[in-house]
C-alpha cells in the first residue's frame, strides 16, 4: 500500500464502531458484540456466539465424518474432486444431526436477519498443520447448474472459529488489507454480493496456513432465493 493509501485505510477505520446487539428477543437477555471490520461490503466480527459445550458437541458429531476437502467440477458435468487449493479436512451437519444445530441456526438468524431457510447445512473444518485455503470468493460460477433453478447465489457468508491458533491460520481480505485472527468463539460475517447481485471482488478471501497447533471453523452460506 501507498502512503495515501494507508490515510484512506486509518480515515475510513476511524468510522468502524463497536456495539452491543439486542434488537432481537432472543438477544435481548444476552446482547452480542459486533465488531465492525468494514462497511461495504459489510464484514464484521461477532464475539462469544457459541459455547465451549457446543463447539464440544459439534466436534464429536464431526470426527467420525471428517474427509478431505472436495471442489464442484462445473466443466464436467455434476461432480467433485479432491481439492488442491484447499487443504483441510470437513464434514457437513444437518439440523436433524443434533438439537444444538437448530439452535445455532435460530441465533445465526437473530443476529443477521438472514433466514435459516435459505442457508446450506453447517461445514465444519479441521485445518491440521500446513492447512489453508488459497484466496476465493463464495459467490458460485454457475448457480443454476450446480444448486438448481430456484436458488440463487451465495449472498452472505457466516464463519465461527471453534479453536484458537497458536500460529497462522488467519482469514485475510487482501484487497481490504483486513487480517481477522481466529478466536474461539467468535464469528465472522460478510454479504458477498453488491446491491445489485454480482459477486464483490472485495471479499476476495483466503485462510493462511496453520503453523503451529490445530483450527476449527464452522461455515454455512446463505443464498437468496431466484424463485
Amino acid at each position: 500500500m501507498t502512503p495515501d493509501d494507508n490515510i484512506v485505510q486509518a480515515t475510513y477505520s476511524s468510522n468502524l464502531k463497536c456495539h452491543l446487539l439486542s434488537h432481537h428477543p432472543f438477544l435481548r437477555l444476552q446482547p452480542v458484540k459486533e465488531e465492525q471490520l468494514w462497511i461495504e461490503p459489510k464484514i464484521s466480527l461477532f464475539y462469544n456466539v457459541i459455547s465451549d459445550n457446543e463447539i464440544n458437541i459439534m466436534k464429536s458429531l464431526a470426527l467420525p465424518a471428517l474427509k478431505r476437502a472436495e471442489v464442484a467440477e462445473y466443466n464436467a458435468g455434476f461432480g467433485h474432486r479432491v481439492s488442491d487449493t484447499r487443504i483441510t479436512k470437513i464434514a457437513w451437519l444437518r439440523e436433524m444431526d443434533h438439537p444444538v444445530i437448530p439452535r445455532m441456526y435460530r441465533r445465526i438468524e437473530a443476529i443477521t436477519g438472514l433466514s435459516s431457510s435459505s442457508a446450506e447445512p453447517f461445514q465444519m473444518a479441521n485445518y491440521g498443520l500446513g492447512g489453508h485455503f488459497h484466496l476465493h470468493m463464495d459467490v458460485l460460477p454457475d448457480t443454476e447448474k450446480y444448486f438448481g433453478p430456484e436458488m440463487g447465489n451465495r449472498v452472505a457468508t457466516w464463519l465461527t472459529y471453534m479453536s484458537d491458533v497458536n500460529g497462522g491460520g488467519a482469514t485475510v481480505f487482501p484487497r481490504l488489507n483486513i487480517t481477522v485472527w481466529p478466536k474461539k468463539g467468535s464469528a465472522l460475517f460478510w454479504h458477498n454480493v453488491k446491491s445489485n447481485g454480482i459477486g464483490d471482488i472485495l471479499t476476495l478471501h483466503g485462510a493462511c496456513p496453520v503453523v503451529t497447533g490445530s483450527k476449527w471453523g464452522k461455515n454455512s452460506s446463505y443464498f437468496q432465493s431466484i424463485c
